[in-house]
C-alpha cells in the first residue's frame, strides 16, 4: 500500500507512562563506574482511551523499532534540557517498553531531577515515538494489539520509531490537545501508510476473502503472469492492485447472480474458474434454467395444439409475469405459475 504524508502535531506524538514512575537504580558492588542510574518503563503497550486525537490507541510493541540503544533522555521532550541517556531499551512482553540509563552530571536538568528523584519525587516516563503504518478501527470494530483488544474508533501504530525518552513531572496536560491544534508550527509532515482492518465480505451463506496476488497465482495463474507483466512494463504497481480488484468483483458479481437461481452453485464456480464474464455466466444460468424447464414440463402446459417445447416456453413467460407483478425469485414464480396451471 502507497505511503501518504499526514501532518500531525507532535504533541500527538508524545505518551506518558502514569502508571509505573522511574526507578532510580542503586550501584552494584564491583561496579566501575560510579554514576548514578535510572530504570523507566517508557511506554506499557496497553490501550490508551480517548485520546484527544488518535481516539483509543495502541502501540504495537512487536512492531517498534528502537535502533541505537544510546538515545537522549530529556525533561519534558525539550531538546535543550538533558537529563541523561539511555544504555539500554529493551521490550519486555509483560512490562512493555524498558529503558535503562545514566543521570548526567554535566547538565543543570540531570542533577536536579536526579536530586528530586532522591528526595523521593514520582518522576514519570514519557516517550516521543512517530508511527510508519498506521491501522485505523472504525466504530463497532476491534482488533488485537499485545494481547489486548482495542475497541474503534481507534488508532493502531503498526509500526514506529522510538525517537526518545524523558523524565515528566504531571499527567497528561489538559491542554495539550487544544494548545497542538492552534500551534501549527509544531506540526510535522510524516510519510505513512494507512491500512485498514480486514473485513470478511459475505454473499448469502457463502464466503468470501479478500483476494491476494497468491490466491490469484493458484486459481488464474494466466491472469497473474499477465497482471505482473504489465505491472513490470509500466513500473507501477496499481496496475496489478487493479487488476486484483476487478477479479475480486467479477467473482463478486457471479455469485451474486447466481443466488437468484436454485441449484446454480456448481455451474458458478465453473463460470469463475473459466474467467467468464458476469453476462456470459448469467446466460449459462438463465439456459440451463430453461432446458430443467423443457425437460420437466407437462404436455398440457401450452396452448392448443402447441408441442412441449412450446408448451415450456409459454410457462416461463407467464412465470416472468408472475414475476413482475408479485416479485420474489424465478423459482418461486416458476413453481406457482405451475401449481396455477395443474389445478386449471
Amino acid at each position: 500500500m502507497p505511503y501518504q504524508t499526514e501532518k500531525i502535531p507532535k504533541a500527538a506524538l508524545k505518551f506518558r507512562e502514569e502508571d509505573v514512575p522511574v526507578e532510580i537504580l542503586t550501584s552494584q558492588e564491583g561496579e566501575k563506574s560510579k554514576k548514578r542510574k535510572f530504570s523507566m518503563v517508557a511506554h506499557s503497550g496497553k490501550v490508551m482511551l480517548n485520546h484527544w486525537l488518535w481516539g483509543n490507541l495502541a502501540i504495537d510493541l512487536s512492531g517498534v523499532s528502537i535502533g541505537r540503544k544510546k538515545k537522549p533522555a530529556l525533561r519534558e521532550h525539550n531538546s535543550n534540557r538533558i537529563v541523561g541517556w539511555t544504555e539500554g531499551i529493551n521490550i519486555d512482553e509483560e512490562r512493555g517498553i524498558v529503558a535503562e540509563g545514566i543521570f548526567s552530571e554535566k547538565t543543570e536538568d540531570g542533577i536536579q531531577a536526579l536530586e528530586l528523584a532522591d528526595e523521593g519525587f514520582p518522576w514519570q516516563a514519557s516517550i516521543y515515538i512517530p508511527p510508519l503504518v498506521i491501522e485505523r478501527v472504525k466504530d463497532g470494530e476491534t482488533a488485537e494489539v499485545n494481547g489486548r483488544k482495542l475497541k474503534g474508533p481507534g488508532t493502531i501504530f503498526r509500526k514506529s520509531v522510538l525517537r526518545e525518552v524523558s523524565f515528566c513531572a504531571l499527567g497528561a496536560d489538559e491542554n495539550t490537545s487544544a494548545s497542538a491544534l492552534k500551534d501549527k508550527g509544531d506540526n510535522i509532515d510524516l510519510d505513512v501508510e494507512i491500512i485498514e482492518k480486514n473485513k470478511t465480505k459475505e454473499v448469502d451463506n457463502m464466503e468470501i476473502t479478500e483476494l491476494t496476488l497468491e490466491m490469484l497465482k493458484a486459481e488464474r495463474s494466466d491472469l497473474a503472469d499477465a497482471l505482473l507483466k504489465e505491472g513490470r512494463e509500466s513500473g507501477a504497481k496499481e496496475s496489478l492492485a487493479a487488476g486484483v480488484k476487478q477479479e475480486r468483483e467479477r467473482v463478486l458479481a457471479i455469485l451474486k447472480e447466481a443466488k437468484g437461481f436454485e441449484g446454480m452453485e456448481a455451474l458458478a464456480n465453473e463460470a469463475i474458474e473459466k474467467g467468464d464474464s458476469v453476462e456470459v455466466a448469467l446466460g449459462k444460468f438463465k439456459d440451463k434454467r430453461l432446458s430443467e424447464l423443457e425437460k420437466n414440463a407437462p404436455s398440457n402446459l401450452g396452448p392448443d395444439g402447441d408441442d412441449a417445447g412450446k408448451g415450456a416456453k409459454s410457462h416461463l413467460d407467464r412465470a416472468k409475469a408472475y414475476q413482475a407483478e408479485h416479485g420474489g425469485s424465478m423459482t418461486d414464480a416458476l413453481k406457482a405459475t405451475a401449481e396455477k396451471t395443474v389445478k386449471k
